[in-house]
C-alpha cells in the first residue's frame, strides 16, 4: 500500500462481520447492540473520507453457530442453512450498494479455521507431519459460507478477492507450513511470516482494486 502511495484505514470490531447481519454471542451481553454501532461508525468513516476502495474482510465462522448466532429480524436465530443464505446476501447488499455509491470494493475471504490448536499439536510430536488436516476437516466450519460468499461475488462480477485458502489448502490437506514458516498461531489466525509471505499477492488484489 505504502508503495502504491495508498493510505489504509483500519476498521475493527471484535466478534464483528462488517456486513449488516444481527450476530448474538451467548457469552457477551450487548454483542449484537456493540456490532450495530460498530457498522454504523464505519458507514459514517466511510463517508467522511476521502476513500478510493473499500475491502472487505470478515471471518465467515457466524452462519455456522459454532461461536456466534445468526439472527433474523425478529431477534430469534436462525438454522444455519438460513444463516448461510442471510450471510451471503448480507454480504452482496453491502458490496453493491458501496460500488452503487461509486466505490471499488474487493473482498479477503476468510481463511481455514482449523479443528484444533496446531501449535498444540506440533508441540506434543514435534512436526507438522501427524497434525496437518484434512481440507474436509479444515474446511468443515467456513466450506459452505464461503461457497456462498463466492456465489454472491460471481452475481455482483468484476470484484477483485483475495483467497488465502487457495495458497494454505490443496485438494487433500491444508499445509501448517509454507515456505519454512508457520501458517497459523492458533485455530483459525494466521502468523505474521506467512502473511509478510503474501506480500505479492495483496500488491496484486490492490493493484487490481485501485488502479492508476
Amino acid at each position: 500500500a505504502e508503495a502504491r502511495g495508498v493510505r489504509i484505514v483500519l476498521r475493527w470490531g471484535s466478534g464483528c462481520p462488517a456486513t449488516d447481519v444481527q450476530v448474538r454471542s451467548p457469552r457477551v451481553r450487548g454483542h449484537r447492540e456493540r456490532c450495530e454501532r460498530f457498522r454504523a461508525e464505519t458507514g459514517r468513516v466511510i463517508a467522511g473520507e476521502d476513500v478510493d476502495a473499500v475491502v472487505i474482510a470478515q471471518a465467515n465462522v457466524y452462519p455456522s453457530g459454532k461461536v456466534w448466532q445468526l439472527l433474523d429480524d425478529r431477534g430469534h436465530a436462525v438454522d444455519e442453512d438460513d444463516a448461510t443464505a442471510m450471510w451471503a446476501d448480507a454480504l452482496e447488499t453491502g458490496v453493491g450498494t458501496l460500488r452503487a455509491g461509486g466505490l471499488p470494493v474487493g473482498v479477503v475471504l476468510d481463511n481455514p479455521f482449523l479443528p484444533t490448536d496446531p501449535a498444540l499439536c506440533i508441540d506434543r510430536h514435534g512436526s507438522t507431519d501427524r497434525c496437518t488436516p484434512t481440507r474436509e476437516d479444515a474446511l468443515e466450519n467456513t466450506e459452505d459460507a464461503t461457497a456462498a460468499e463466492k456465489a454472491a461475488i460471481g452475481r455482483l462480477g468484476a470484484v477483485p478477492v483475495l483467497s488465502p485458502t487457495d495458497v494454505i489448502c490443496n485438494e487433500r490437506e491444508c499445509h501448517l507450513e509454507y515456505d519454512g514458516d508457520f501458517v497459523f498461531v492458533d485455530s483459525n489466525h494466521l502468523s505474521d511470516s506467512f502473511t509478510h509471505d503474501q506480500m505479492p499477492a495483496v500488491e496484486d488484489f490492490l493493484g487490481r482494486l485501485v488502479k492508476g
